[in-house]
């Protein structure tokens, strides 16, 4: 699929990115897991620190800790640390969505919706891992296997959930597809289901995990409406690649999504795998929209497809809208929804708390504050 211009509206659309820096920046206590970084942060080391500090026994991933220390040591502030971590993750994922889709601000907008949230203000850690993915892709697309599986290990230094990184070369070469599956069901089981992250550390101190993550995501309630709900965020996908594959099209991204459909299904089934579609929710995203915009262009040719495209687009809009909607009242004690957790927007000028998204967010994940 042809490219468009890639620097048509370029300073609107980096200004659009520095307004959502400065969103994140200025945010307080905004988020879910974000507040739970915001309440540890005075707990991690300064650099001068990290000689005497414990990586072994560490929660968390050295990488994470040797970050939070730098920052630390620059500017003693949690909003310093929003800044720098929204200037990252976002200036990452502009510059890749640039790179590579075919039109930028249709797949900004749908970044917006799907995952601007989740990577800015939940998942701090891992979405700077998903960020040094993005730039590996670019080696993995090239075969550059040094390069690519360096910047694996850095991204596995923030998140232990990177380890899925190291098998996905695989989708990258000729192997039949049967064989690709086995690997990544076989990973997958013995990621969750096996003390990887003990054994990592027994051999190599220093590389400690987060020890309780995998076994915590296994004693989830699993229930059929889950299992549901996973399913149908992965079926539109389905349905988009069989339309690509039936027209012949050409798009480098291709290659990650039968493991982005065979994570997602395992995801029905095992919770915690679902953290592992973080990394190909990006390429997932821009090979979902560049279809849609390469049939929309084409219209009078492709009709039948682009509505199947855009029916399938619409089913992910509203499993998103459920996702944003589902009822949080038992965990607030009073009528709220799971995006109260990110509105209403306080800003660090008022260091305003919100009592219903700290009580969805301690309630529901069983934390004391």
């Amino acid at each position: 699929m042809n490219s468009a211009k890639k620097n048509e509206g370029k300073y609107f659309y980096y200004l659009f990115m520095v307004f959502l820096v400065l969103v994140c920046t200025f945010r307080y206590r905004v988020g879910g897991d974000s507040l739970h970084y915001h309440d540890i942060f005075d707990s991690y080391p300064y650099f001068s620190e990290l000689s005497s500090y414990d990586f072994k026994n560490s929660q968390y991933n050295f990488g994470w800790i040797i970050f939070n220390a730098v920052i630390k040591s620059i500017c003693d502030s949690f909003y310093f640390f929003q800044f720098v971590h929204a200037l990252i993750i976002n200036t990452t994922i502009f510059y890749f969505i640039k790179k590579y889709a075919i039109n930028k601000f249709l797949t900004i907008i749908f970044y917006l919706f799907f995952n601007f949230l989740y990577f800015n203000m939940e998942v701090l850690r891992e979405s700077l891992a998903v960020s040094f993915f993005l730039l590996s892709i670019p080696y993995l697309l090239n075969k550059k296997w040094l390069a690519y599986y360096l910047l694996c290990i850095l991204a596995y230094s923030f998140h232990s959930s990177a380890l899925i990184l190291f098998v996905l070369p695989l989708f990258a070469i000729e192997m039949k597809m049967k064989y690709q599956i086995s690997i990544l069901v076989l990973l997958t089981l013995l990621i969750n289901f096996i003390p990887i992250g003990d054994l990592i550390s027994n051999y190599l101190g220093f590389l400690s995990i987060t020890q309780v993550a995998s076994r915590n995501y296994l004693n989830l309630e699993i229930n059929f409406i889950g299992i549901l709900a996973q399913i149908l965020k992965i079926i539109p996908i389905l349905f988009i690649y069989i339309i690509y594959k039936r027209k012949k099209l050409n798009h480098e991204f291709a290659i990650f999504v039968m493991p982005y459909l065979v994570l997602g299904i395992l995801s029905a089934f095992i919770p915690g795998v679902y953290r592992f579609l973080n990394y190909l929710t990006i390429p997932i995203l821009i090979f979902a929209v560049d279809l849609f915009y390469f049939l929309l262009r084409r219209k009078h040719k492709y009709i039948f497809s682009y509505y199947k495209i855009a029916g399938s687009l619409c089913i992910l809009i509203l499993m998103q809208l459920q996702y944003f909607t589902r009822d949080m009242t038992k965990f607030s004690q009073v009528n709220s929804v799971f995006f109260n957790i990110y509105t209403p927007y306080h800003s660090i000028l008022d260091e305003k708390k919100d009592p219903i998204r700290e009580k969805i967010f301690y309630n529901s994940m069983n934390i004391d504050n």
